[in-house]
């Protein structure tokens, strides 16, 4: 089941603040010195950040497509159905031609 584009945005966001979180971690590590805290946490924040970046591609993605089929839908003129009758000389529709001499012509 294909994910709407609210929730895509719903996700991004989450990831985002996520990310915000371990880059404030990594700044507390890299103040105390803890390099493997600070690597670790950049990491996943690095991480996060992909994430992010990855459902927005996809997003965007969906906007071009849907961008593209309503400029498609306005560029395609308006069809008439088609109808079984043939064509007068004068451009308008007739029954079908009966033969001469069908009964219930007038003259028998």
């Amino acid at each position: 089941m294909a994910v709407s584009d609210a929730k895509l945005r719903e996700s991004i966001a989450d990831g985002l603040a996520v990310m915000s979180t371990y880059a404030e971690n990594a700044i507390n590590f890299l103040t105390i010195a803890d390099d493997k805290g600070a690597e670790y946490a950049i990491k996943k924040a690095a991480a996060h950040f992909k994430q992010a970046v990855d459902f927005l591609s996809e997003l965007k993605k969906r906007n071009m497509t849907q961008a593209k089929e309503e400029l498609y839908a306005v560029a395609q003129p308006a069809r008439r159905p088609v109808r079984d009758q043939q064509a007068r000389p004068n451009g308008t529709s007739s029954p079908e031609p009966r033969d001469a001499g069908a009964a219930g012509d007038i003259g028998d």
